[in-house]
């Protein structure tokens, strides 16, 4: 079961970004299987088939309402954009997206905008 822990979001500046707006939520996990599954496919899309559904539903401990409502939120938020599914059983796909104008903040040991270190 992937999880949105410290080296996830070190190494994901989208999963930062929505850890940054969502710490510790339900949101912040959809996020990281999100993330999961657009990196197994190596194109930073998600196709939301049944199958897909049916295991974010069960990895996040959602109800359809619920798991909907998140996927709103984030593309609300700028972090996903939704392509309609043709597929009647198929919820489309997803885009991850980061914000125009917000990047995550650096990884440890990087320099921040006045030159400090995190």
């Amino acid at each position: 079961m992937p999880t949105a822990g410290d080296a996830a979001v070190a190494n994901d500046p989208w999963l930062a970004e929505v850890q940054r707006r969502w710490p510790a939520s339900r949101i912040a996990r959809v996020a990281a299987l999100l993330g999961v599954l657009a990196r197994e496919r190596g194109s930073g899309m998600v196709t939301l088939d049944a199958t897909a559904v049916r295991h974010l539903l069960l990895q996040a401990h959602a109800l359809p309402p619920g798991l909907r409502q998140i996927l709103h939120r984030l593309v609300a938020g700028g972090l996903l954009a939704h392509t309609p599914s043709e597929d009647p059983a198929g919820w489309g796909t997803y885009a991850l997206t980061m914000p125009t104008g917000r990047t995550a903040p650096p990884s440890p040991g990087e320099p921040t905008e006045n030159g400090d270190r995190r």
